[in-house]
C-alpha cells in the first residue's frame, strides 16, 4: 500500500517535487506548486512547500477531515497537532503560511476564511479607539501565527575566531569560513558556488 509522500518529479518544465497519495498525484497541490514554479521560485522553496503541504494532508487524514468541511477550529487543531509533535514555532508558522496560501489559491480564499476567523477566538486586549484610531489599515489581514521566543545570538569573539581558524588545515575550509564570516554567506549559498561564479579580474563573486 502506497503512502502519502513527497516525490521528485522528473518531467521537464514541471515543478521538481509533487505530492502523491496512493500512487496518484494530488491535483490541487500540483497546480499550486506549478504556479510557484512558473513564477521562478527556487527548487528548495518548492520542496519546502511540498513537505509543508504533506504535513497538512497527513493532519487531514489522521483527523478524518476533508478540505471542503474545514472550520476555523480545525486551524487551531492543526497547530496543536504540531505542538504535540514538538515542532519549532518557526516551523509551525511557515506551514501556516504555506497552507493559507495553498487554500487561498486553490479553494477560492478558504485560507483567509479559516485563519482570519480563528483570530477572533483570542483576546487582543483593550484598545483606546479615541486616542489610537483604527489600528488596522483597511484591506490588511492579521497573520495567525505562533509566538516565537526571542533568541539572543552571541557572535564569536576574536579569540574564538582565531582559535577556530588555527584548527583548519585545508584552503577549501578556510575559504568557506571566510565567505561565511566576512561576506555573510549562508551555508547553502557557499555550497552552491561554482568556479564560474568567481571573477578574478574584477574581484567579484556571484552569489
Amino acid at each position: 500500500m502506497n503512502e502519502l509522500k513527497v516525490s521528485r518529479n522528473h518531467v521537464p518544465h514541471e515543478p521538481p517535487f509533487i505530492l502523491v497519495n496512493e500512487g496518484c498525484i494530488i491535483k490541487e497541490v500540483f497546480e499550486f506548486l506549478r504556479l510557484l514554479f512558473s513564477r521562478g521560485v527556487s527548487c528548495q522553496t518548492i520542496r519546502a512547500y511540498a513537505f509543508d503541504l504533506l504535513s497538512f494532508y497527513r493532519f487531514l487524514r489522521e483527523s478524518c477531515l476533508a478540505i471542503n468541511i474545514l472550520q476555523p477550529q480545525h486551524a487551531v487543531d492543526f497547530i496543536l497537532s504540531h505542538r504535540r509533535e514538538g515542532a519549532a514555532p518557526r516551523t509551525i508558522n511557515r506551514r501556516l503560511i504555506t497552507v493559507r496560501s495553498f487554500l487561498n489559491s486553490q479553494y477560492d480564499g478558504l485560507g483567509d476564511d479559516l485563519f482570519q476567523n480563528s483570530l477572533s477566538t483570542f483576546y487582543k486586549g483593550r484598545r483606546n479607539s479615541a486616542l489610537l484610531g483604527n489600528l488596522r489599515l483597511k484591506g490588511q489581514r492579521s497573520s495567525f501565527k505562533v509566538k516565537v521566543p526571542s533568541i539572543l545570538i552571541m557572535p564569536l569573539t576574536p579569540f574564538e575566531l582565531k582559535k577556530f581558524l588555527a584548527g583548519l588545515r585545508k584552503y577549501r575550509d578556510i575559504a568557506i569560513l571566510y565567505l561565511m564570516i566576512f561576506c555573510g554567506l549562508r551555508s547553502c549559498e557557499v555550497l552552491a558556488l561554482e568556479v564560474n561564479d568567481i571573477d578574478l579580474i574584477d574581484d567579484h563573486l556571484l552569489v
